[in-house]
């Protein structure tokens, strides 16, 4: 039921976004196969906030409002960045899951990337974000 309300109240083209938000979760659920290893592939590095995180960000690029992809993608690179993962190598630390590092590094190139978007839109060259600068032919889309 809540999987039906979730496509009814969302708008058609971030359904793409709706679907990816599963990833984490399926991830997490692969991992599971070693019983001693349990949930700590995502589990320490949030993957209920990592699956609300992506599936805004992928709302946002959707919509092209790449300021505030940017602006969320500083904040999860500050999450991965953070708490029990700290920046290091795996198994170089005293624990095998220091995987910081790998969610922290993506992040930041996310948040470089974004910034550059935005840069793009402001000089003109792409177009601005949904609803600003949007077409005729996306807004009979969606309608």
């Amino acid at each position: 039921m809540l999987g039906r309300q979730a496509f009814e109240e969302t708008p058609a083209r971030h359904y793409t976004a709706l679907l990816m938000s599963l990833f984490p979760y399926l991830c997490n659920w692969a991992k599971l196969g070693n019983a001693n290893e349990g949930i700590q592939m995502m589990g320490q590095a949030g993957g209920l906030v990592f699956s609300v995180m992506i599936t805004w960000l992928f709302c946002l690029c959707i919509d092209s409002d790449f300021l505030k992809a940017t602006i969320l993608s500083f904040a999860a690179f500050g999450y991965a960045s953070s708490g029990n993962e700290k920046f290091g190598f795996y198994g170089k630390e005293d624990h095998e899951y220091n995987n910081g590092w790998c969610w922290a590094v993506p992040w930041s190139l996310a948040t470089v990337f974004f910034a550059a978007q935005v840069g793009l839109q402001r000089a003109g060259v792409i177009q601005g974000p949904y609803g600003e600068n949007c077409s005729e032919e996306v807004q009979k889309i969606e309608t």
